[in-house]
């Protein structure tokens, strides 16, 4: 009994962030009286917002819990996005094969990225910038700048209502597979608390290093074909500007890995893509610019690093604050007797 009410509270401290995004979207809207926020439409616009941003937080999640930062997963995501649906019309493939070949591009570039950091031990961050450009550069050489269009194809339907669905239960399992239930998973988690001390104890560096790069793109190349399939033509990226995608898609990942302690990370990753989605949804219908969503995202992460990293600090505070009031009701009771 104990250990289903634990259960039941860990799970609805896991959705109680997109819950109250939610929830107050939805009263700030009604008290307004502007905005569409909580309509069929806008919900089913949310969700595959959050499935797109899932797909790149999850990728991202397997280098940034080892505390490498790539910068050329944003670049990866737009040469997937060009390359995969280009190849799938020339096929004439359908969704599911375009699928599968925009993530096995992703692994491919992103595969060669880690080989490079594991050949030259440059940092990779320097790895990642130098491949960031090389990466744009190659999107504005394939197919003379032209980029891709996707209008009116066949290929659009994976970003309909319910289709997302579809490839989002999929990639959900592959990143909750290997994130639990596997050695990289645990060679991961492990690097996280400190790189020497997983190495000491027999984490493969290389083999885990290289896998983590090479599964990062695969999620980077599904999110590419979304992204796609969602805006129907996608330019060549220029002067770092797919930079934008990683910062923008790195909140979920942070907010998953504060979430791990009450279950999953990939699901708490799930968690927070939504409640960036409700956010930027309920910001959409109350007439906020894009550019000034992108401030408001800014804020809210730097609040959330900024609340969770002193999450001790501020629970020591609020204890000797209850200690005082506890101690100051005493002394005016016995003053009064």
């Amino acid at each position: 009994m104990d250990t289903l009410k634990s259960r039941l509270i860990s799970g609805f401290k896991m959705i109680l962030l997109p819950l109250a995004m939610y929830l107050f979207f939805l009263i700030l809207s009604s008290i307004v009286g502007v905005g569409s926020f909580g309509t069929g439409l806008s919900m089913r616009t949310a969700l595959r917002s959050a499935v797109y941003t899932c797909l790149i937080a999850w990728g991202m999640s397997f280098n940034l819990l080892a505390n490498r930062w790539d910068y050329s997963v944003g670049a990866v995501l737009v040469l997937s996005s060009i390359l995969g649906p280009r190849f799938a019309m020339a096929l004439d493939a359908g969704p599911a094969a375009t699928l599968i070949l925009c993530s096995l591009i992703g692994v491919f570039f992103s595969g060669i990225v880690g080989l490079t950091f594991i050949l030259t031990r440059i940092p990779p961050l320097v790895v990642s910038m130098g491949f960031l450009l090389l990466w744009e550069g190659l999107s504005s050489l394939v197919y003379e700048g032209g980029g891709v269009n996707v209008t009116g194809s066949p290929l659009m339907s994976i970003a309909r209502f319910p289709n997302f669905l579809i490839p989002f239960a999929v990639f959900f399992l592959i990143a909750y597979i290997v994130f639990s239930k596997t050695q990289l998973g645990y060679d991961i988690r492990a690097i996280s608390y400190g790189a020497n001390v997983a190495f000491n104890v027999g984490v493969k560096e290389k083999r885990a290093i290289f896998v983590a790069y090479a599964l990062g793109g695969l999620f980077m190349g599904a999110g590419g074909y979304f992204s796609a399939a969602q805006i129907g033509q996608v330019w060549p990226a220029m002067n770092a500007g797919s930079v934008v995608t990683a910062f923008s898609c790195c909140i979920p990942v942070f907010i998953g890995k504060f979430l791990s302690r009450y279950g999953n990370m990939m699901v708490g990753v799930v968690m927070g893509s939504l409640a960036l989605a409700f956010m930027n949804s309920g910001l959409s219908s109350l007439g906020i610019s894009s550019s000034l969503q992108t401030t408001f995202n800014g804020f809210f992460l730097l609040a959330f690093l900024v609340v969770t990293a002193n999450e001790e600090r501020f629970g020591k505070y609020l204890e000797s604050k209850k200690i005082a009031r506890l101690a100051n009701e005493k002394a005016a009771a016995a003053r009064q007797s």
